[in-house]
């Protein structure tokens, strides 16, 4: 059993000369039933408001002279009583001690007042000088009262609610609502969080990062400016594939053109060389061929001159010798070996004639050799013909037919890398504008990125045994189809069965919210951790009178249940129900439950409000 958390003994309005309206509560289970307008509400605004709520109970015409409400109260921890009294039209909270002395409490919980409502409930349930994180930078302020309050009192509007239990709906923010529940459930506030950045010197470094990037960012769009882009990314990125497949064609092309270049041109290099080998043979012959024509006109002088040497010679003999055939001397005067030189006529013929014997050989020989030289001339010139054809054909292959395809293939080459530099630098600026602009948004969301540190999340182990606590509850009153209640981290609410609890219809929803707010109850007692210590719940069973829009309904069965359940099962601590029905005959014989009934007959109580 819990010892923080106080309970709710007798709630009184009163105003002179009048009648008070009065209501006792007991531990356990305390319903007040009755038709519509009996005050059944306007008792949950009246303790909501002493409470230190900050709005004021309706004004009902008949409790317009009643000017005071006073609640009585039981501490948990000492069973000391308290009683807490405030005018309906306002200001602070008069607090009677156990000892009769009066305090007077501000109505406004203040940070680190100890003065105020707030703070003296938050004492009686062992919440007192808590700390709890209010956004996402991690800062935290003290607990207040009411950021407790609607995990414990709920109205009739609350209870059908398509939000969790956990957010309160009178304004707080998500973040503070989520940390007083995660407080409750482990018992350890937010005191030790270190805030970070504030949001003023976040925006003043996002500003200036942004002034920075805004400025490249407008020098992209000056280029784009200047620059047309022709799509949007996906159509850029299929017009580049494209590109790169003509552009990959065509090298192909081009590679191909240049092979064939290389094998014409080859073909080329080769029949000019050949032209050139045969053009210096044919130099070299013909050099040959005009030293052997001078030859051969040499050899015919020589074969006349020995020819007349031989005819001169046979002549000499004929002739008597007047004059030496050596020197030419007459006889007297004739040298006396050339008188007896052996050589004469005869001999010089013979050896002419041999010498013209050897050149005739020789002209012979030559005769042959200059054949030989006419015929590899002429065999040389054919070769050089045909060559001479053969190369002026690949001339005009390369230049008719190979070099303007390569030049084309070249053209096209140029083009089609233009154009996909054009689309690979329009892409490129795009790209560079996504960045920045995603660089821009970075930044912009820097401070709340930063904001969102990695807090303290719910133990999931005490998630858990919320959830059987919830799932207990639903199973005590016979819930139809129930499978198994977890906690949802995202939505910080109760899944049932897989079926978040607020896609259900509005009964399903009030009847949940029962289980939400009495398992929570359980969870903190059974638990010993920090609880008010009572809820109130205004009307989670009236909505079941009709279907829901989605066809949940829920029969007797169940309503006996959970009256049946509360009775049994919260003897040590207090649950009130505002509801228009009564708990059936077999609950109320157990005696575990404190039935006020209002009639809005003249038999019975009428209302909270005594009739005049």
């Amino acid at each position: 059993m819990n010892d923080s958390g106080f309970h709710l003994r007798r709630l009184a309005l009163t105003g002179p000369g009048l009648e008070p309206a009065v209501v006792e509560f007991t531990l356990g289970l305390n319903v007040i039933s009755g038709p519509s307008d009996t005050g059944k509400t306007f008792i949950l605004q009246c303790i909501d408001y002493v409470l230190g709520a900050r709005d004021r109970p309706d004004e009902l015409p008949e409790a317009e002279a009643y000017d005071k409400v006073a609640l009585e109260l039981q501490a948990v921890s000492d069973g000391g009583r308290y009683v807490l009294e405030r005018a309906i039209r306002g200001g602070d909270i008069a607090l009677t001690h156990p000892d009769q002395s009066i305090e007077q409490l501000k109505a406004k919980h203040a940070a680190g007042r100890t003065d105020t409502v707030s703070y003296f409930l938050l004492q009686l349930s062992g919440l007192q000088d808590k700390r709890i994180r209010m956004n996402s930078l991690g800062e935290t302020r003290g607990l207040s009262f009411r950021d407790v309050a609607h995990l414990a009192i709920v109205s009739e509007q609350d209870v059908i609610r398509e939000s969790s239990p956990v957010h309160a709906s009178s304004g707080y923010q998500k973040t503070a609502s989520r940390s007083v529940f995660r407080l409750l459930l482990s018992g350890v506030d937010d005191s030790a969080v270190v805030a970070v950045e504030k949001p003023s010197i976040s925006r003043a470094r996002v500003e200036a990062k942004t002034d920075v990037l805004q400025g490249m960012l407008d020098q992209l769009r000056d280029q784009i400016a200047e620059q047309p882009i022709d799509g949007d990314f996906g159509s850029l990125r299929d017009q580049l594939n494209r590109l790169n497949i003509t552009y990959q064609s065509i090298e192909e092309d081009l590679s191909k053109s240049g092979s064939s270049m290389a094998e014409v041109e080859e073909r080329r290099r080769t029949v000019w060389s050949r032209l050139h080998e045969i053009q210096g043979r044919l130099n070299v012959l013909s050099g040959l061929a005009e030293r052997f024509a001078l030859l051969a006109k040499q050899y015919l002088s020589d074969l006349r001159r020995l020819d007349a040497i031989v005819e001169a010679g046979s002549r000499l003999d004929d002739i008597g010798v007047e004059r030496c055939p050596v020197c030419g001397a007459l006889p007297e005067h004739h040298d006396q070996e050339h008188v007896d030189s052996p050589v004469g006529p005869e001999v010089v013929a013979e050896s002419a004639t041999a010498e013209a014997n050897r050149i005739r050989s020789l002209m012979a020989d030559l005769e042959t050799t200059r054949q030989e030289v006419a015929t590899e001339r002429e065999v040389l010139l054919r070769e050089q013909e045909q060559l001479q054809n053969e190369l002026a054909e690949v001339r005009a292959t390369i230049q008719e037919e190979l070099r303007p395809r390569a030049q084309e293939s070249a053209a096209k080459l140029r083009e089609a890398a233009s154009n996909r530099q054009q689309v690979q630098r329009s892409l490129e600026l795009l790209e560079r504008v996504q960045e920045i602009e995603a660089q821009i948004h970075d930044v912009q969301t820097e401070e709340v990125a930063s904001a969102r540190q990695e807090f303290a999340s719910l133990p999931t182990s005490a998630t858990e045994e919320f959830a059987q606590e919830v799932q207990a509850r639903l199973a005590s009153w016979n819930f139809p189809g129930l499978d198994r209640v977890t906690f949802s981290d995202t939505e910080w609410d109760v899944v049932i069965s897989g079926r978040p609890r607020t896609s259900h219809g509005k009964g399903v929803r009030a009847v949940t919210h029962a289980a939400f707010t009495t398992g929570l109850l359980r969870y903190c007692a059974s638990r010993r951790k920090p609880h008010p210590g009572f809820v109130l719940i205004d009307s989670p069973l009236v909505v079941y009178r009709e279907p829901d829009p989605d066809g949940g309904t829920l029969d007797d069965s169940v309503k006996s249940a959970f009256f049946a359940d509360l009775a049994s099962s919260f003897l040590a601590e207090q649950v009130i129900l505002l509801e228009n029905e009564e708990p059936p005959d077999e609950v109320l014989a157990s005696g575990n439950v404190n039935m006020v009934r209002f009639t809005k007959r003249d038999e019975g109580r009428h209302g909270f409000i005594p009739p005049d």
